[in-house]
């Protein structure tokens, strides 16, 4: 599901305020994904800590997820800002349920946000997505060397002698 996010920065005070943000779930494909909902966010007051919180649900009943958010300041762009300094559910073994909660603190991790369009997603993994090896990088072909001038074979060579007349062959 996908949610638009309102106005998030008071372009005053530079406050975040509430948004919205939206989830995303990964799962194979004869499996049901896990369903992230209602994702919304917004900074404690005088705090640099913001929640988010969401609703996390799966029709095949899985129970424990691997939760993890990324945060865009270019309306989605890019997801350039990895969260690591958070608490709450997030992580592995996330329980499914209503009013899931992450408390992020934005500030320790990427300083001060200056950006009215950011966006906060969430992804659950519910486990059953195929372990997928990346492609190795194709090795650039070997330019080819240039090869040193072969001395000739000395039966392809002729060997001249001085004689009365100039030179002739020796055999």
């Amino acid at each position: 599901m996908l949610y638009t996010l309102r106005s998030m920065l008071h372009t005053r005070s530079g406050v975040m305020r509430i948004g919205f943000g939206f989830g995303v779930a990964r799962a194979g494909p004869s499996a049901a994904p896990p369903v992230v909902s209602s994702v919304r966010f917004e900074q404690l007051p005088n705090s640099n800590i913001v929640e988010i919180a969401y609703d996390l649900s799966d029709a095949d009943g899985d129970n424990e997820f691997t939760v993890t958010f990324e945060v865009s300041t270019d309306g989605g762009r890019t997801w350039g800002i990895k969260p690591e300094r958070w608490s709450g559910d997030a992580g592995n073994g996330v329980k499914a349920g209503r009013g899931r909660r992450i408390a992020w603190d934005a500030y320790g991790d990427c300083g001060r946000l200056r950006s009215s369009r950011v966006k906060i997603r969430v992804l659950a993994d519910d486990g059953r997505l195929p372990k997928v090896k990346p492609k190795p990088k194709p090795r650039p072909e070997p330019k080819p060397q240039p090869q040193p001038p072969s001395p000739a074979s000395p039966r392809a060579m002729k060997f001249l002698r001085p004689n009365a007349q100039g030179y002739e062959e020796d055999l």
